[in-house]
């Protein structure tokens, strides 16, 4: 696997780091790094230069602990008018099949805009995107674990196509997914009563999604299926995500024209901003 890591130079963006640690070490094929950061095209040639250097000699600090671990890293510094569009080419020109990112960095702790780098290359990598927020934000030293899997489906066969990557993850960690459905008032075929709909809820989930689960159990992993009723999908998957304490989410986003039943480039957006956890984000054919 060959992952790309756009950095920004902050501790934040450093962070995702830790989480490519884990993928390089996790069972299975062997994990390629590519650091990359990018250059704003505005400063003279002096202060690229100078910039430069500081970030070759950043990236040095994370190529050394990479590969002292045996990991094979890479490190590249560009001068991009777009980073976010550098982020997407560098994508292709480097083969990546993953792109792992952290969607804060300089800006700390502030609300993830509309516009910003990590909502951009989301919507428009061709591969998929691990990103992390600030909520749950590790040194790039610690150690992540990934023993349980959330994986939000809306009945659609776009949203399924995260399964086979969210598959691959939970084998190489041995980690547990469980499968989340969500039904919303004026669904067809959901109890017009909310009391009732939710004590529905779980068995409609474990009718819904059995095409889903029943292979990923013969494929011999650990599976659950957890059903909740509510009218905004993006809350149900939040609350969902703390009560069986989820390590990652993983799911399918529809690309710019914006995406089926739930919408799930929006909750995509907003779990970004919310969710404790990171999130594995496939984007599926339009």
């Amino acid at each position: 696997m060959r992952v790309l890591v756009p950095l920004d130079g902050s501790r934040l963006g450093d962070a995702i780091v830790a989480h490519v640690r884990r993928l390089a070490t996790r069972e299975g094929e062997p994990v390629e790094v590519t650091l990359l950061t990018t250059i704003e095209a505005w400063e003279s040639e002096q202060q690229q230069a100078t910039r430069r250097q500081e970030l070759l000699a950043h990236h040095q600090e994370l190529l050394d602990l990479l590969r002292a671990e045996g990991v094979p890293a890479l490190s590249q510094v560009m001068v991009a008018t777009d980073p976010a569009q550098q982020i997407v080419e560098s994508a292709l020109t480097h083969k990546a099949d993953l792109i792992a990112m952290s969607s804060h960095g300089r800006s700390g702790l502030q609300r993830w805009r509309r516009g910003s780098v990590a909502e951009r290359v989301l919507r428009a990598a061709t591969v998929p995107v691990y990103v992390a927020n600030p909520r749950g934000v590790v040194q790039v030293r610690d150690e992540v674990r990934w023993n349980r899997i959330l994986v939000p489906l809306d009945g659609s066969t776009r949203a399924e196509k995260v399964l086979p990557l969210a598959g691959s993850f939970a084998g190489a960690c041995g980690a547990e997914l469980v499968l989340l459905h969500v039904d919303r008032p004026g669904q067809g075929g959901v109890h017009p009563v909310p009391e009732v709909a939710q004590r529905h809820a779980q068995e409609h989930a474990e009718k819904t999604l059995e095409h889903c689960r029943h292979p990923l159990t013969q494929a011999g992993l650990t599976v659950r299926v957890v059903g909740r009723y509510g009218p905004d999908p993006a809350h149900e998957v939040l609350e969902a995500a703390r009560e069986v304490q989820a390590d990652l989410l993983a799911l399918a986003s529809h690309g710019r024209t914006g995406l089926a039943r739930w919408r799930f480039g929006s909750v995509a957006e907003r779990l970004i901003q919310t969710a404790e956890c990171p999130l594995l984000v496939v984007r599926a054919a339009d």
